[in-house]
């Protein structure tokens, strides 16, 4: 920053905010496919007085830099992937974050154990049904450690919500299907590029997991608290 346009003891408009907002992503993704925009900066939705020479308040800053920062997450992975997926540069394997569509749900460790939906409408493990499931993505939020979150529904073929019921997520709350739809944050790939972690927003700690670290048919699939930051096995 040019010395004459430091002004510690001044105050920034909202338009000088989002021009230096725009020029630093600019500059961080000189390569990046999607450029960022006052448009962009728009559709955030930031609250209070937005005209051009309007003082910008300390909240519309914190709430400003937190989605830029969750826009440039989204840009960096899902759209250059998108852009090399299509290009040939890359296989899917490779995507950070999950890209929108149909997957199974296999064990990390023990390969041939996939997730699937009993009769009951319950989540538990089975090595002749490799059941699929569309994955949505909802968009991002930033969680309480200023950490963007990827946010997804994961569905059964036929419609149904994979959740866990109630209102707060607890260590062995088994997966289940609901008609409402019930988010989900997913970080990865990790171990080699086919893993990841499963959670609810939030709850960084609690892994979709199979209960008992069992792989046999039947297991249920719960979430479990982990505290080693390492992927889960099951």
């Amino acid at each position: 920053m040019p010395a004459e346009k430091f002004r510690p003891n001044d105050y920034a408009t909202y338009k000088e905010f989002t021009d230096a907002l725009v020029k630093i992503v600019k500059y961080e993704g000189v390569n990046r496919n999607q450029q960022f925009s006052k448009a962009i900066i728009d559709s955030f939705g930031v609250g209070g007085d937005t005209s051009p020479n309007a003082k910008i308040t300390k909240e519309q800053a914190i709430f400003l830099v937190h989605k830029t920062y969750n826009w440039m997450v989204e840009a960096n992975g899902f759209n250059e992937t998108k852009y090399r997926i299509e290009h040939g540069s890359i296989d899917r394997i490779g995507v950070d974050g999950v890209e929108i569509g149909v997957y199974t749900l296999e064990l990390a460790k023990d390969k041939g154990s996939y997730v699937a939906i009993n009769p009951e409408g319950k989540a538990e493990l089975s090595s002749a049904k490799a059941e699929r499931f569309k994955f949505t993505y909802k968009g991002s939020r930033t969680n309480q450690f200023d950490e963007c979150m990827m946010l997804y529904t994961i569905q059964t073929m036929d419609g149904k919500y994979l959740a866990l019921s109630g209102n707060v997520p607890t260590s062995g709350k088994r997966l289940i299907t609901q008609d409402t739809e019930y988010l989900w944050a997913i970080r990865g790939p990790h171990a080699g590029g086919g893993s990841f972690k499963i959670y609810p927003p939030d709850f960084l700690n609690l892994y979709v997991n199979a209960e008992g670290e069992k792989s046999k048919d039947g297991t249920p699939i719960i979430v479990w608290f982990e505290t080693q930051a390492s992927l889960p096995e099951h």
